[in-house]
């Protein structure tokens, strides 16, 4: 299935040589709030882009989905807090004294907020007619001989009992810095180059600096990083390195000052998984995908306990996202909160994910999609040691490269998500071995190998194959032993082949098949028994053969069913009537034998698209079209239709995609057509229409982006002054393009909602009329 482009980072929904290579998507799992935003399409021929939902309901603009506000929503929201805290601290500003003390009308001149200046302490000192008294010089010599004396018997008492601090404190296990480990620490923070930072992060350009570094502690951080395998003493040697900066950070920068651990007496080893250990890695982290260029510093870096570094985020459905380090507990055995959820969708991280995330050893949920700069194959080693890792979801990234063997040895993974990146190759062996999948998504990569080892998966609900080069044939195996489960089943443009499985409707659980694209032949098997659930089915693109089986109504919720682009020969069954829940009907481009336009059409109420394109059709276009009146698209496009455009089309007032071109259609332009307001697409050309188009030209309410009529010269069969093309008999290139519908409704992971367009491939001659 294709997909939009969610967020910010959008792609085009492209149809090339009739293979759909538009992206496909992923991104909610178990997070599940997050939210899209619209998406376009850039074809040309410009296409209609139109979304809907599958709910049965009235078509509208599809929701956006619970996703992460949009940036103006989210800057809006921060400038009404920031402009709530500005007004605050405004009441305690030294200018805002300044300028009510001067409203008041006192005279005020300036205001400090620093120390004063050597002249300002010089002039304060000064006595009256600028004489100094001798008796205050004698007792200033006093005090000032006084407070030598005493300096010198205190501070080598002070700095004695320092060192006996410390002695104790090494014996007791821990080095303390020079802050309070446990407690939420300052508000604010240091960030690199001694500046203070906001929640946005410090900075990459270098390590950060401080005037009180405390050597001690900065060389046993060193020491035991070191000691404790998480960073090499090179890497924290290198000044352009994230270990390093992240080990000055934390050693000399941070206030917070957590406590570092160090061997303990008894001979035992160092312990690696820690709260200090935690901070580091996340340090890291940060530095190393360009936290100072986040979207949302998520209060990364800030003098605060690193399980409070994370904001919430209210969606448009009113449910609440947390992004960040989104949950700490307390592990049985462990004295201390460890990193559980690290969740940080769409914002902004670049570089690659350090191999210190290995030790965030309690990680249950690492949610990074939609950050595309996240790039190279390195972003998955650290990912070898999080045996706790349930829900890893890595989507629309840049990963590169083979999937880890290492992968397989992820045994608590129920959730993947690997899907639009440039992930090549075979998986290993190991990966078959993650019997816990439930969700599985590596659409949209250049992956290879055979589709049968994928039925050792027995527990998914939901699987995206999409778009790689996976080969084989589905084998009744499949569906009887191994996806007994399956929900959502997407294998489409890929390189499978062979007949279909008997039982491939046997699945009572399948809401959404997809394997349209690939090179699968004979007959669509026959549904035995009621399927309830089915409510998606596409099968275009294929070579399969004959005809829609007879029991295609026992697929009584069916709301979307793509069979075009096959080589079928008998139009429909006859229990085609029956299937009166469809919504989405597209049968176009199959050698079927000459026939009209069926009569249960009329029934078909429910309908919101109907491509018929290239089906043989003759005689008439009947009057109860226009009684389909949530139709959005018709397309009857290529086949032998005769006599005039009926008046009752003008009726479906819905309508976007009106495609009438290719036919033999006589009379003019009716007057109903006025009523069209939503007409965005309209093809009469290739025709035998005269008149001329003044209905829709000089109707100020329809605005067409495609408007092709046989207006062209000489001898214009149809007068246009607003037609983007203008065609005639002898140009057979004319609008030659297929307008083929492609229609891919995105169902990864809980999307509902159809992104939909136009192909531009051009007919062969043999197909242009």
């Amino acid at each position: 299935m294709s997909t939009p482009n969610p967020f910010e980072t959008s792609g085009n929904n492209d149809v090339e040589n009739g293979t759909d290579n538009s992206d496909s998507n992923a991104g909610q799992f178990t997070i599940g709030d997050v939210e899209d935003v619209d998406d376009e399409s850039t074809l040309q021929p410009p296409p209609s882009v139109m979304t809907s939902n599958y709910d049965g309901g009235e078509d509208e603009e599809a929701p956006v989905h619970d996703q992460l506000p949009t940036p103006e929503e989210y800057k809006a929201k921060m400038d009404q807090h920031s402009a709530g805290h500005s007004a605050a601290f405004a009441q305690f500003s030294p200018s805002k004294v300044a300028a009510e003390l001067s409203e008041a009308g006192s005279v005020v001149g300036d205001v400090h907020d620093q120390l004063p200046t050597v002249d300002e302490y010089k002039s304060s000192k000064t006595f009256e007619g600028g004489k100094k008294s001798r008796a205050g010089l004698y007792t200033f010599l006093l005090l000032f001989l006084a407070t030598a004396i005493i300096t010198a018997v205190t501070v080598p008492l002070v700095l004695k009992e320092e060192e006996k601090q410390e002695s104790q404190a090494n014996q007791s296990g821990f080095v303390q810095g020079g802050g309070s480990s446990g407690s939420s620490g300052s508000s604010s923070t240091s960030g690199t180059g001694g500046s203070s930072t906001s929640s946005s992060g410090g900075s990459t350009s270098g390590p950060a600096t401080n005037t009180n570094v405390n050597r001690s502690r900065y060389q046993k951080t060193i020491d035991y990083l070191v000691d404790i395998g998480i960073s090499t003493r090179e890497e924290l040697e290198d000044p352009s390195s994230p270990q390093y900066q992240a080990a000055d950070w934390i050693a000399n920068v941070d206030e917070y000052q957590i406590a570092l651990p160090v061997e303990v007496d008894n001979g035992s080893d160092l312990i690696p998984h820690t709260p200090f250990t935690e901070r580091y890695a996340l340090a890291v982290f940060y530095y190393a995908t360009f936290g100072n260029s986040w979207k949302y510093g998520l209060k990364f870096m800030e003098a605060v306990d690193h399980c409070e570094w994370f904001m919430d985020f209210i969606t448009t459905s009113g449910s609440m996202v947390r992004m960040g380090v989104a949950q700490c507990e307390t592990p049985s055995g462990f004295e201390d909160n460890l990193v559980h959820k690290l969740v940080m969708p769409n914002n902004g991280l670049a570089g690659s994910i350090p191999k210190e995330i290995s030790f965030l050893h309690r990680l249950t949920h690492l949610v990074l999609p939609f950050n595309a700069d996240l790039v190279g194959s390195s972003s998955l080693d650290g990912l070898h040691a999080l045996t706790y890792l349930s829900d890893l979801e890595l989507q629309y990234c840049g990963l590169t490269g083979q999937i880890p063997e290492f992968m397989g040895n992820l045994r608590a993974l129920t959730n993947v998500g690997f899907g639009n990146n440039l992930l090549s190759g075979p998986l290993p062996s190991s990966f078959f071995g993650l019997t816990n999948l439930e969700l599985l998504g590596l659409d949209d990569n250049a992956l290879t190998g055979p589709i049968g080892p994928f039925g050792a998966l027995t527990n998914l609900k939901s699987l995206y194959l999409e778009d790689n080069r996976f080969s084989g044939e589905l084998t009744s195996d499949l569906f009887s032993d191994g996806w007994t489960n399956i929900v959502e089943l997407d294998l489409s443009v890929n390189i499978l082949d062979g007949p279909l499985p008997s039982n491939l409707f046997s699945v009572t659980t399948m809401e959404v098949l997809d394997i349209h694209g690939n090179n699968f032949v004979g007959p669509i098997p026959e549904i035995t028994v009621p399927h309830d659930n089915l409510f998606f089915l596409a099968l275009h693109e294929n070579k399969l053969d004959w005809r829609i089986p007879e029991t295609i109504n026992n697929l009584v919720n069916l709301a979307h069913l793509d069979i075009s682009k096959n080589n079928m020969e008998i139009p429909f069954p006859s229990t085609f009537p029956e299937m009166t829940t469809l919504r989405y009907l597209f049968t176009g481009d199959n050698p079927f034998e000459d026939h009209p336009i069926p009569e249960w059409v009329a029934s078909m109420t429910n309908l919101r698209e109907l491509s018929m394109k290239a089906n043989r059709l003759t005689g008439t276009i009947p009057a109860f079209i226009g009684g389909l009146t949530r139709l959005q698209v018709l397309d009857l496009d290529r086949n032998s239709l005769t006599g005039p455009i009926p008046d009752e089309i003008g009726l479906l007032t819905g309508v976007d995609t009106l495609m009438l071109n290719r036919n033999l259609l006589t009379g003019t332009i009716p007057d109903t057509f006025s009523l069209m307001n939503d007409l965005d697409i309209l093809l009469l050309d290739s025709n035998e229409l005269t008149g001329t188009a003044d209905v829709i030209c000089q109707n100020a309410n329809i605005n067409l982006t495609q408007f092709v009529t046989d207006c062209g010269e000489p001898n214009p069969e149809i007068s246009c002054t607003c037609c983007s093309v203008c065609c005639h008999d002898s140009n057979s290139t004319c609008n030659n393009f297929d307008w083929h519908v492609n229609l891919d409704p995105i169902w990864e992971y809980g999307f509902q909602r159809v992104v939909y367009s136009f192909s531009q491939n051009l007919l062969p001659p043999e197909d242009t009329p």
